[in-house]
């Protein structure tokens, strides 16, 4: 599996003298698998936007999604995601460890909780490419 902890990583190698069409703007190794299986070319640019928290969630699950995919605007195919898990009306956000995920699992065993997910994509190609989408 490619190392996803940098800013930049390939998913599938493009072809030699190509540039790779797909973005995915997710350091996500989910998200990468299910372009992979796709038989999709891809490069992975992790966006490092600083994600909305603590408001409304399915904005926040929105906007960050727009947010990953503007930060990495460029020519072809950019697919930003986010997802949230929300419980009680509040987003419960990315665990910060192990720990943090174990406890989030065990406030909503057995309890109604949603999950919201946003993919946001962007196409661009010519010179005006770097104006926002």
């Amino acid at each position: 599996m490619p190392d996803l902890t940098g800013s930049h990583s390939r998913g599938v190698p493009a072809r030699p003298g190509t540039t790779s069409p797909l973005t995915l703007a997710s350091g996500s190794p989910q998200r990468s698998e299910i372009l992979r299986k796709l038989g999709l070319e891809f490069e992975v640019v992790v966006s490092g936007v600083d994600e909305l928290t603590g408001g409304d969630p399915e904005f926040e699950v929105l906007e960050n999604a727009r947010m990953k995919a503007r930060a990495v605007a460029r020519d072809g195919v950019v697919i930003a995601c986010d997802t949230d898990v929300v419980l009680d009306g509040k987003a419960l956000g990315k665990p910060a460890d192990a720990a943090e995920s174990r406890r989030y699992l065990d406030r909503m065993s057995g309890r109604t909780h949603e999950v919201l997910r946003w993919l946001f994509s962007t196409v661009r190609s010519g010179p005006d490419s770097n104006a926002p989408p």
